[in-house]
């Protein structure tokens, strides 16, 4: 295989394995699931975050998108206590979301992007379960 790998390249191993799922994380060996375990493709080292998709898995500009996204994501949060009138559980919910998001983007930058799974697959769950709870919260407290 090349030094550097597409997603193309990635798939085309797995097909040629008869691999089910392909998994791939940053500073990691790409998996592939066979016959229901998952086995490090062979001849593949650790995939880099850095630089363009194919030196790594990260397009250009996916951080930069992610701000805009995750800033649009907490005005909608916003937006949404507004409409339906909040009360203090899902206000609290929308800050520490907002709080979670720029702590989110404190973790990852162009070229520092070790703490990828962290920042955003781990704490959006964390994100998804906190706002769930606390707009319950707030419905059987409200009068």
């Amino acid at each position: 295989m090349p030094e550097h790998y597409s997603i193309d390249d990635l798939l085309m191993r797995m097909a040629t394995l008869n691999a089910s799922d392909l998994h791939v994380s940053v500073s990691s060996v790409p998996v592939v699931r066979l016959r229901g375990h998952l086995e490090p493709i062979e001849g593949i080292d650790a995939l880099s975050a850095e630089g363009e998709f194919g030196g790594g898995l990260i397009v250009p500009g996916a951080v930069a998108a992610a701000r805009l996204l995750h800033g649009l994501a907490g005005a909608g949060f916003a937006g949404f206590a507004w409409m339906i009138r909040a009360g203090w559980g899902l206000w609290v919910g929308v800050a520490l979301a907002g709080a979670l998001l720029i702590w989110q983007h404190s973790l990852v930058a162009p070229g520092r992007l070790e703490r990828l799974d962290t920042a955003f697959f781990t704490a959006n769950g964390a994100l998804s379960v906190l706002m769930l709870a606390l707009y319950l919260l707030d419905m059987m407290v409200r009068p």
